[in-house]
């Protein structure tokens, strides 16, 4: 709604470092195919309300030698007249990057289903759409994959590039509704992205919030000491240089200074 919208601004505007923020299901709804009952349809009017409170739902940003791209996972797949806009912008952003240039793709939902896990466009990104960004990011030196949107951490390497999905920030979904993938724990993830193409992983754990399971543990009411907290963690200026922490609810990206 769009007064949640307003208020996660209002949290996000805390942090003095430069932000990168994409939408995920819970902000702008998902494709009319595969949404769940009563969930949000990404849409006209869902992605008003988003660009209203946090402007453009896609980024190009440079970090060190790096170049970050973050796309509306929720697009893909949608039929949405913004969806052949998004592959446009897209195209040229990766049509202009340099030789070399090692490239980060950032989205809400997973790229690339992990072995032992049904492929479905509800947790993925859609199988025809993950064919289209696959080969776009084959053409260029794309080291780096980030995501969130499972509420679990995990880790792994595809054909060379790093695949790392953030767990969430909030809390994380019983065994008996989600089976483990990856790692079930509350916090966020921090990548040093270094010149030469190389990333290094680090977990971080927000001060204040414990990891919390949804239907389990009464005490997941947002507390605000525990936001003041986590948002001081999180706009740390050494520990986000030329780095990117991310979410997983929506995806938010911290670029420290360089």
């Amino acid at each position: 709604v769009p007064e949640d919208l307003a208020y996660a601004r209002t949290q996000l505007d805390r942090i003095a470092a430069p932000l990168a923020v994409l939408p995920g299901n819970h902000d702008i709804g998902d494709g009319a195919a595969w949404t769940y009952d009563g969930a949000a349809v990404v849409g006209a009017e869902t992605l008003g309300r988003y660009r209203a409170a946090f402007g453009p739902d896609r980024f190009s940003v440079e970090v060190g030698a790096w170049r970050l791209l973050g796309v509306n996972a929720q697009l893909f797949g949608s039929g949405e007249p913004e969806e052949d806009e998004h592959w446009a912008w897209l195209g040229d952003e990766i049509g202009r990057l340099a030789p070399g240039t090692p490239v980060g793709l950032v989205l809400h939902k997973p790229l690339v289903p992990p072995a032992g896990d049904r492929d479905r466009p509800a947790r993925y990104v859609p199988e025809a759409a993950r064919r289209r960004l696959l080969a776009l990011l084959a053409v260029v030196d794309t080291r780096l994959v980030v995501s969130g949107h499972i509420h679990q951490a995990l880790r792994r390497d595809r054909d060379g590039v790093a695949h790392v999905w953030a767990p969430s920030s909030w809390p994380v979904l019983p065994d008996r509704i989600q089976s483990p993938i990856g790692a079930k724990w509350v916090g966020a993830t921090g990548l040093a992205l270094h010149d030469d193409g190389r990333v290094d992983v680090s977990d971080i754990r927000l001060p204040g919030v414990d990891d919390g399971v949804i239907g389990l543990d009464r005490r997941l009411a947002h507390r605000r000491a525990d936001e003041r907290d986590a948002v001081e963690a999180l706009d740390h200026p050494r520990r986000f240089r030329r780095a990117a922490a991310l979410e997983g609810v929506s995806v938010l990206g911290v670029v420290g200074p360089h």
